[in-house]
């Protein structure tokens, strides 16, 4: 790992339009006349407009032994391979065709290799993060892959295979196949979370989530005020809403309707527009279900369902891998029922509440628990609300 300070405009440069953050970088060779070793530099895009410091991890090119380098990479780890690769190329050299020392020197070199691969200090492996589950589950599926638990020393072609293994395996526990006797499959209660939407005045459209994708729930709900209870947002389509919108120029108020549709740019995501148009502020409720991703950045559910996540992934790598004996299939299969039924018990809720039919009678013990009296119109002992 090394840092490298990137600087863009200088004060006797020509003006260059300001720029954000460099995001995209290239590493190629300098000009050379071979007199001397290859020199390589960093080409960032944009151009920085000041000075930056980036890190990058890079392969060394060893260098050549000498007086001032006595010492050969890799320590006293692997100074018996680095011996016996000598007498290898000795043996080839002075005693054609006999391989002892070159059989030799092959065992030595798988030992440093399986050695290299646990050797990264633990804050550089996905083995040991618990605060990054993601990548702990990365760590685990190397781990059971056979490629160690060291991501740094992995091949591209490893790295590809754990990332595909995982994303499979996730896909599996959030779209998990329906349990025995059932059609339906399970709904997770934390892909439906609860978000707030602060509403201006004025302003009738907002953008949703990133991982929007539409309403668990045909409706949004106000935050409570004192003594006012306002009704809940219906959720319609987009385009009855802006038919409102456009047919009650100057209206204003509390909203009562709803629409939501994608953003021209598809990859923005979602928008929702209200009708009428808040009036003042308001903040409201509602809950949305998180839409699938081709690409995992984080777990859902927390820890509490790590290892059905790991069990999934387990059963994907026998799978991927072709091993002829696939087990953790039926431990994942377990631990996914063990967890929808613990999930089924935490959105079931024991008490459904108040049960009173005060549809036709409005008493003031109700008006006061319900927070209508400022609104409240008594006539002839009935009470009615506006």
């Amino acid at each position: 790992m090394t840092t490298i300070t990137i600087t863009g405009s200088q004060a006797n440069d020509p003006p260059r339009p300001a720029t954000a953050l460099a995001e995209y970088g290239a590493i190629r060779p300098k000009e050379s006349d071979g007199s001397g070793a290859q020199e390589w530099e960093l080409l960032v895009y944009p151009i920085p407009n000041g000075t930056d410091t980036v890190s990058l991890r890079y392969t060394v090119q060893p260098p050549e032994l000498s007086k001032e380098r006595p010492w050969p990479l890799g320590g006293t780890h692997h100074a018996e391979t680095l011996l016996q690769s000598c007498l290898a190329v000795a043996e080839a050299r002075e005693r054609p065709g006999e391989t002892s020392d070159r059989q030799l020197f092959m065992q030595r070199l798988a030992a440093s290799i399986e050695q290299d691969k646990k050797s990264a200090p633990s804050d550089l492996t996905t083995w040991n993060k618990p605060k990054d589950d993601l990548a702990r589950l990365k760590g685990q599926v190397g781990l059971y892959a056979g490629y160690g638990q060291n991501a740094l020393a992995w091949t591209s072609t490893q790295i590809e295979l754990v990332d595909e293994i995982v994303r499979q395996g996730v896909n599996r526990v959030l779209v998990p196949a329906p349990l025995p006797g059932r059609a339906d499959i399970h709904k997770w209660s934390f892909l439906s979370p609860l978000a707030t939407l602060p509403l201006r005045e004025g302003v009738s459209e907002y953008d949703l989530p990133q991982d929007f994708g539409g309403f668990a729930e045909e409706r949004m709900w106000y935050e409570p005020e004192d003594n006012v209870v306002w009704p809940d947002i219906e959720i319609t389509g987009e385009y009855e809403v802006r038919r409102n919108l456009q047919q009650y120029v100057s209206g204003s108020g509390y909203p009562r309707l709803a629409g939501y549709g994608q953003k021209a740019d598809s990859e923005s995501g979602y928008q929702i527009v209200l009708w009428p148009i808040p009036s003042r502020a308001y903040t409201l409720n509602y809950r949305y279900n998180v839409k699938a991703s081709d690409t995992v950045t984080f777990l859902h559910g927390g820890d509490i369902h790590f290892d059905v996540y790991l069990e999934a992934c387990r059963a994907e790598a026998d799978i991927l891998l072709k091993k002829k004996q696939r087990r953790h299939e039926e431990r994942f299969l377990t631990k996914l029922h063990n967890a929808i039924r613990y999930d089924q018990q935490l959105i079931n809720p024991g008490n459904l509440g108040y049960n009173r039919d005060a549809s036709s009678r409005l008493t003031e013990g109700n008006s006061k628990r319900l927070g209508w009296v400022q609104d409240a119109v008594d006539y002839e002992g009935y009470t009615d609300f506006q």
